[in-house]
């Protein structure tokens, strides 16, 4: 389907685009109604999107939550093709207002987009929808509802990412992460606890800032792994704790764990 609508726009000098959609908050459904449930809203939202076919524009699922719209012969324009892209990402979105009724449930659905325009300066048909899913991470990243078009730095971005995670993958295994353990007071300034506080050990850049480790190990769910790590070496620290003569207020450790 894009292959040939790659060509035919090489042929014919006018641009289409691949918008990729994702559904919001999809997971949550799957998760807490079932499978059944949430295969149920999948046909709903194809069903939605399949009434925009015609013979310049299909759908079709990509895989899971993800689908693909594909418009063909927007205009020569790029100008011109962005903004026909645009009022169609709001005709998309205008579909999913009425929420989405499965066994006396409403659900209220929204989705992330991102697009990419062709064959604009792109070699091969596949690049179109590896970037348009590009842009979409992007544009959920930043809760932007109106999508966002594909840019090179979307790509470098995303690479560094990746190379971050792994980054992160192996301070994980070479005990790069630590717990510092902040004292908890009561209001007569006896100490009952201690919260423990993750730090990670850069050899690059050092002590590395939660707020920069922590919303990209939750993207990618390392931080599943560094949750089960945190538990289990706070555990230990306990198993230690034990052992010292410590003030019988003393009875807690409390440690912070994702929500997944």
């Amino acid at each position: 389907m894009i292959d040939e609508a790659f060509n035919q726009a090489k042929k014919a000098k006018n641009l289409s685009v691949v918008i990729f959609i994702d559904l919001n908050k999809f997971k949550a459904i799957n998760d807490t109604m079932g499978h059944g449930v949430g295969d149920k809203v999948l046909i709903d939202v194809a069903s939605r999107l399949a009434s925009l076919n015609s013979s310049n524009l299909q759908t079709a699922r990509f895989g899971g939550d993800q689908f693909v719209l594909l418009a063909k012969n927007l205009a020569s324009n790029r100008d011109s093709a962005i903004d026909e892209t645009k009022k169609l990402i709001r005709i998309v979105n205008a579909l999913f207002n009425p929420s989405i009724d499965v066994e006396a449930t409403n659900y209220n659905m929204s989705v992330s987009l991102g697009y990419c325009l062709f064959p604009d300066a792109l070699k091969k048909s596949d690049d179109a929808i590896k970037y348009a899913d590009i842009a979409m991470y992007e544009a959920k990243r930043e809760k932007i509802a109106t999508g966002l078009e594909y840019l090179p730095h979307m790509s470098e971005r995303l690479s560094n990412k990746e190379a971050y995670i792994r980054e992160m993958r192996y301070g994980l295994l070479h005990n790069e992460f630590m717990l510092y353990y902040q004292p908890q007071y009561n209001d007569k300034n006896e100490i009952i606890g201690a919260e423990a506080l993750l730090r990670w050990n850069n050899p690059k850049r050092g002590m590395e800032s939660p707020q920069v480790y922590i919303p990209i190990a939750e993207e990618s769910n390392l931080i599943l792994d560094i949750g089960d790590w945190v538990i289990e070496q706070a555990c230990r620290d306990i198993q230690k704790l034990e052992q010292l003569n410590l003030p019988a207020n003393f009875q807690k450790i409390a440690i912070n764990v994702s929500p997944k």
